[in-house]
């Protein structure tokens, strides 16, 4: 090694070392060899040649899904791929001249590359498969549309007659409606009658944005301005769906009335925000296993007068949440318990908390199957974690002592942590008869209403006919 140990005065000093150094190293015999480098470069000069000039060929990957019909798209053009690979997640790796498409480290095919913009269509003969294909089998979202509702199978048939091969799609949007909002909510929106046609996609997009509660009310134009194919893949792999969906329309508006790029942005931001909060408060929805689309809203409060409006609105604001405190309504069956307590989920799973609907019934017949598997553990940190706990119809249950000590052990994890609201008919004085064991129950009652709001009703029961 050249370098350790030398000192040298300037960088010509250095070089000045290096050469003499070089000189010594290659003027030295090589005992592998029997000669010096210095003596095999005078005897090989004459007969080595000069390498041809390379340039070597430069590739860019992309990230592509294979397309219903067999085609993925790279700047517009369209490209074939043999039947096997519909669906698939491959890698277009663009050339200067050719395009190679990897599934995984297989090569599965190769192109002729096209000017960019110019919306070909290639398709090698041995792709001609598509001409000859019968129509292609209902995928999943369609199979479960089609189970949901005869409104949504009607809407499915509309979306094949229009996009053809290309309306598997328009059919992930519209399961994705699905997923997010509830289904009479859907079918309501999609039996209404829409000027521009709610059985496109298009459509049920601008549905979606007044079910989000979008910024912007106007129509979109039938005109688009083109995605480039990049932003597009990017989008759909950051799972930015509702982005991708509005993002030619913003870009069209906003060419067209002159916003700045800030201004843009926010609103593909605002958008993509809404619709995920949609999603996620569906979400939470679907885990919380509400029984019915109650609100507070909706609640009959001319027709049961022992409940105080005030008092419920509130306990609607949600800081005794804050507080960890609980809720108990005591009444007679029918009196309107479940539906006060399903509307105070409902607000709580509207400002981003988690929480459960849970009879207690089931709820202890949940604490007796994980004694059996031994699963009583996760059991308890699942319902622990929860922001807000309801149970309902706390009634006379014929118990084991081993189901009362689950729920006093519940119980007492979720004191000072998490709220919980109970509807039963029976006041505290009669919890000692179907939980027994007194001292627990005594300690049970002390955690529950040491931070508690216990709202007693009296008055008939909405179930009566009016």
């Amino acid at each position: 090694n050249f370098y350790p140990g030398r000192t040298f005065t300037s960088l010509d000093d250095l070089n000045a070392q290096l050469a003499m150094w070089c000189e010594q190293k290659n003027g030295t015999v090589r005992r592998s060899l029997g000669f010096s480098p210095k003596e095999l470069w005078a005897a090989e000069r004459s007969a080595l040649q000069p390498l041809p000039l390379h340039i070597p060929d430069v590739m860019e990957p992309h990230d592509r899904r294979v397309d219903t019909e067999g085609y993925v798209t790279l700047h517009t053009n369209r490209y074939s791929m043999p039947e096997a690979s519909i669906g698939r997640q491959v890698v277009v790796h663009e050339h200067r001249r050719l395009l190679r498409v990897y599934d995984g480290h297989r090569l599965v095919v190769q192109h002729e590359k096209q000017p960019d913009g110019a919306r070909a269509r290639v398709t090698l003969p041995e792709h001609e498969y598509r001409r000859r294909r019968e129509a292609a089998p209902a995928s999943e979202p369609e199979r479960v549309l089609r189970a949901a509702s005869p409104v949504l199978g009607a809407m499915a048939d509309a979306l094949r007659k229009k996009h053809g091969g290309q309306a598997l799609r328009a059919m992930r949007h519209l399961h994705g409606f699905y997923l997010d909002y509830p289904t009479e909510v859907l079918v309501e929106a999609v039996q209404a009658p829409c000027p521009t046609g709610c059985w496109t996609s298009s459509g049920s997009r601008r549905w979606s944005s007044s079910a989000s509660a979008a910024t912007s009310s106007d129509y979109p134009s039938t005109t688009r301005t083109p995605m480039d194919d990049d932003l597009d893949q990017l989008l759909t792999n950051l799972k930015m769906t509702r982005a991708a969906e509005i993002l030619p329309e913003l870009l069209e508006r906003a060419q067209r009335e002159g916003w700045g790029y800030s201004h843009l942005l926010s609103r593909v931001l605002r958008e993509e925000h809404q619709a995920r909060e949609m999603r996620f408060l569906g979400h939470r929805m679907r885990r919380a296993h509400l029984p019915e689309p109650w609100t507070l809203e909706t609640f009959p409060w001319e027709r049961q007068p022992g409940v105080k409006r005030a008092v419920i609105e509130e306990l609607a604001v949600l800081g005794f949440m804050a507080r960890a405190s609980n809720i108990v309504f005591i009444g007679p069956t029918g009196t309107g318990k479940t539906g006060l307590s399903v509307g105070l989920l409902r607000k709580a799973l509207e400002r981003g908390h988690t929480g459960l609907f849970i009879k207690a019934q089931d709820l202890f017949d949940d604490m007796y199957t994980s004694l059996a598997d031994r699963s009583s553990r996760a059991l308890i940190d699942r319902l622990t974690r929860l922001d807000l706990l309801v149970i309902d119809e706390m009634g006379y249950l014929n118990l084991r002592p081993e189901q009362s000590n689950m729920f006093f052990k519940l119980m007492e994890e979720r004191y000072g942590r998490k709220s919980t609201v109970i509807s039963t008919n029976l006041k505290y004085d009669d919890w000692y008869g179907f939980l027994g064991q007194k001292e627990m129950v005594g300690a049970l009652l002390d955690r529950l209403r040491h931070h508690c709001t216990t709202i007693e009703i009296n008055g008939p029961s909405l179930r009566a006919a009016t």
